[in-house]
């Protein structure tokens, strides 16, 4: 984020932003014949993902959720409801599904396409809408910071 906007300031020109959840998301649309319920994960800390559920059907995907911070608790119920998850957040949890939900339905290694990322910027573009100031753009984070401060004894 620190770069893209450096260059943008630089440069004088808008930065476009993209979720990394949305790039998963096209990239395996993109990649898959696939209808249905999916949620796409990336990997947070703490045995943890982030993830949004959406739904391919007939072709176009839509968001069926926000972002949301996914433990296993909550990855187990979705999976028992027949979801496939799909991207790297998956793995933290692979194993324990497995056994628990030996149903579960899950691609691990879904990697985002250069191709989506300029499509969904060039949608974006082409959309006509308006993008915040270089300034005012931050990234979006599901879940607090945890500050620890660490004392040195002698």
């Amino acid at each position: 984020m620190s770069y893209a906007k450096g260059a943008a300031l630089g440069l004088n020109i808008p930065v476009v932003p993209i979720s990394t959840l949305d790039l998963l998301t096209a990239s395996f649309v993109a990649s898959q014949s696939f209808e249905g319920r999916f949620m796409t994960l990336i990997p947070a800390r703490k045995g943890e993902s982030f993830g949004q559920m959406f739904l391919a059907q007939d072709g176009k995907v839509t968001v069926e959720s926000e972002p949301v911070l996914v433990d296993y608790p909550t990855a187990n119920k979705i999976a028992q409801d027949g979801v496939l998850l799909i991207g790297e957040g998956v793995v933290q949890f692979s194993e324990q599904l497995k056994s628990s939900v030996p149903t579960t339905k899950m691609i691990e290694g879904v990697v985002p396409s250069p191709v989506c990322l300029l499509r969904l910027g060039q949608q974006l573009l082409s959309s006509g809408g308006s993008f915040p100031s270089v300034s005012d753009i931050e990234p979006v984070y599901l879940k607090e910071f945890t500050v620890k401060s660490g004392i040195i004894r002698q």
